[in-house]
C-alpha cells in the first residue's frame, strides 16, 4: 500500500484529489492538508512514499514545503497538481526532484497515469533492493 498525502489549500479540490486516488487499487490516502506548514509537521512524524502538492497556498507554499522537505532530508515523492504554470516555478520543483506536474484543470485519467507511473518506480526499487 503506497501512503499519499494531500496538500491543498482549496477544499473542494483536495476532496475531488482525494476521491480519485480513493478508487486506484494500492494507494492509501494518509491525510489532507491546507497548507505546507501543517503537511510538514506530519511528514516529520508519519513518513509517506508519496505527497500531491499544490503550489500556491496561505502560509507556506508547495514549493517552500518541498524546499523545506529537501533540506530536511525528508525524501517523500511529490507530484505537483497546480495551476501554475510558470517556467521558474515549473523548473525549481523539478530541480527539486519532483515524480510529475500536473497542471489544473486535468483529468481523473493524467493523475492515474502520474500514480501508476510512481507505483511501477517504486515497485521496481523495492525489487532491486531484495
Amino acid at each position: 500500500m503506497i501512503r499519499i498525502i494531500i496538500v491543498e489549500d482549496d477544499p473542494l479540490v483536495a476532496q475531488l484529489n482525494a476521491a480519485y486516488l480513493d478508487v486506484m487499487e494500492g494507494f492509501e490516502v494518509a491525510g489532507i492538508f491546507s497548507n505546507g506548514l501543517e503537511a510538514l509537521e506530519f511528514l516529520k512524524e508519519e513518513p509517506v512514499e508519496l505527497a500531491v502538492l499544490d503550489v500556491y497556498m496561505p502560509i507556506c507554499s508547495g514549493l517552500e514545503l518541498l524546499r523545506q522537505m529537501r533540506g530536511t532530508g525528508i525524501q517523500t515523492a511529490v507530484i505537483m497538481i497546480t495551476a501554475a504554470n510558470e517556467m521558474r516555478v515549473v523548473e525549481e520543483a523539478l530541480r527539486l526532484g519532483i515524480e510529475d506536474y500536473i497542471i489544473k484543470p486535468f483529468s481523473y485519467d493524467r493523475l492515474r497515469d502520474s500514480v501508476q507511473r510512481f507505483r511501477a518506480k517504486t515497485s521496481l526499487v523495492r525489487k532491486a533492493d531484495r
